[in-house]
C-alpha cells in the first residue's frame, strides 16, 4: 500500500491510458491483496483460531518477505518526479497524503484499540495517555501504520541525501543498513533500515526509464503465459526452499526473496496490463489507499461478528470471509466519504489525486464500453 497521491500517475487524459500505465495499478491491486491476506492469517492465529502453525509459518514468510518492498518500490518509482513540481508542493503532497492520513488514523485506530482491548489481539495493551508517544516514536503498536511512518522518513532521507551523494552512493548506503537492520535498536528503525532499499531501487529504475513510467521495454510488456508460468515456478522454488532452509530471516537471503517477490509482481502486472484481464485488480490498485488504511478494522469488526454473532469457527471460512470483507468494507467507506462529500477521512484535500484516478479511470472505461 501507497500513499493516495502516487495514483496520480493514472492519466488524466482517456487517451493515454496505456498497458504501460495500469501495471502499476494491477500491481498495487495485487500487493493490497496479499497486505490484507497477510493480517489476516495473523489475526487469526493470535485469535487461537486453530491454524496449523506450518501453513501460517510458511505462507506469512513467504508472503511478507516482498509485499512490503513492493510498495516502497513502488514509491521510489515517483519520487525524482514529484520533485518535480517544486519542493513546496512536494513536501505539501507528502503531508496531505502520508502524514495526515498517518496522523488521523493513529487516532482512530489508537482509540479503538484503546477501547477495544478487552477484544483485540494486539499484544501491547494501549492506553490513551501512550499514544502521542507512539504516534510520535514508536507506530508498531499501531499495528499497520508504520509503513506511512517509515515512508515518509524514506522521502526525507531521500531528498535530503540527494543534495550532497551520488544516487548510486545512496544505494550503497542502504545496502549497507539494509544489512544491518537485525541490529536497530527500535523495531521501526528495523522496519525503516530493511525498506529504504527498495526505495532507492524504485529511484533507480524510474531514472533509468527517464522518469517515465511508459518507457518500459515493450518486450517486458509482451510476457506470455508460458514466460509467466516459469518466472512463477522459479520464485516458488526458490522461496519455499530458503523457507524450508530457515534462511529467511537472514538480511542477504531475505533481500533476494523480496527482489525476487517483486519481480514475479510486475512479471504478473505486465501481463493483466497487456492482455487486459482481472480489471478488479487495477481497481483495488486505485483504492489501495483507504484499503490499507480501514481494512484492520473491518477485519476486526467482521470477525467478532462471525464468532460472536454467528458463532462461526472455521478457520476456513474465516480467511476467506475475513480477506473479502477486509477489502470490501473500506471501498464502501470511501465511496460513503464521496457521496456525502466529505473527503478527510483519507485525504486533506477535497479533490484528492485518488478522486482524479477513479475519474480517470471511469472515463476510460466508458470509453471502453
Amino acid at each position: 500500500m501507497k500513499p493516495v497521491e502516487e495514483l496520480q500517475i493514472l492519466p488524466t487524459k482517456p487517451e493515454l491510458s496505456s498497458s504501460r500505465l495500469d501495471w502499476i495499478d494491477y500491481a498495487k491491486g495485487i500487493g493490497i491483496i496479499l497486505v490484507v491476506y497477510v493480517h489476516v492469517l495473523t489475526n487469526l492465529k493470535n485469535a487461537g483460531m486453530g491454524m496449523h502453525d506450518l501453513f501460517h509459518d510458511y505462507s506469512f514468510n513467504f508472503i511478507s518477505s516482498f509485499h512490503m518492498p513492493l510498495f516502497f518500490f513502488l514509491s521510489g518509482l515517483f519520487v525524482e518526479k514529484s520533485l518535480l513540481k517544486g519542493k513546496k508542493k512536494f513536501w505539501w503532497d507528502k503531508f496531505n497524503t502520508i502524514v495526515y492520513p498517518y496522523l488521523l488514523w493513529s487516532v482512530i485506530q489508537g482509540s479503538i484499540l484503546v477501547l477495544m482491548s478487552a477484544y483485540t489481539n494486539n499484544p501491547i495493551k494501549l492506553q490513551f495517555k501512550d499514544l502521542p508517544f507512539y504516534i510520535a516514536f514508536n507506530p508498531i503498536p499501531l499495528i499497520t501504520l508504520w509503513f506511512l511512518y517509515a515512508l515518509f522518513a524514506a522521502y526525507i532521507v531521500f531528498v535530503v541525501a540527494q543534495k550532497f551523494i551520488n544516487i548510486y552512493i545512496l544505494l550503497s548506503f542502504s545496502i549497507l543498513i539494509y544489512l544491518l537492520n537485525p541490529y536497530a535498536p527500535s523495531e521501526i528503525l528495523t522496519k525503516f533500515m530493511s525498506m529504504f532499499v527498495f526505495f532507492v531501487i524504485g529511484a533507480i529504475v524510474a531514472r533509468w526509464l527517464q522518469n517515465d513510467l511508459r518507457n518500459i521495454p515493450s518486450t517486458l510488456l509482451k510476457l506470455n503465459k508460458q514466460q509467466i508460468g516459469a518466472i512463477a515456478l522459479i520464485f516458488v522454488i526458490f522461496q519455499m526452499t530458503i523457507l524450508h532452509f530457515g534462511l529467511s530471516e537472514q538480511p542477504g537471503t531475505r533481500f533476494f526473496m523480496a527482489s525476487g517477490g517483486i519481480i514475479f509482481i510486475l512479471g504478473m502486472s505486465f501481463y493483466l496490463a497487456e492482455i487486459k484481464k482481472l480489471d478488479i485488480l487495477r481497481y483495488l490498485g486505485f483504492l489501495s489507499m483507504p484499503i490499507y488504511l480501514a481494512h484492520m478494522l473491518a477485519m476486526g469488526a467482521t470477525r467478532i461478528f462471525l464468532q460472536k454473532g454467528l458463532h462461526i469457527n472455521h478457520v476456513v471460512l474465516h480467511i476467506i470471509l475475513l480477506t473479502f470483507f477486509s477489502l470490501i468494507l473500506p471501498i464502501l467507506l470511501y465511496e460513503l466519504t464521496k457521496k456525502i462529500k466529505f473527503p478527510y477521512l483519507f485525504s486533506l484535500s477535497k479533490r484528492s489525486a485518488l478522486s482524479s484516478a477513479i475519474l480517470a479511470y471511469k472515463r476510460t472505461q466508458a470509453l471502453q464500453q
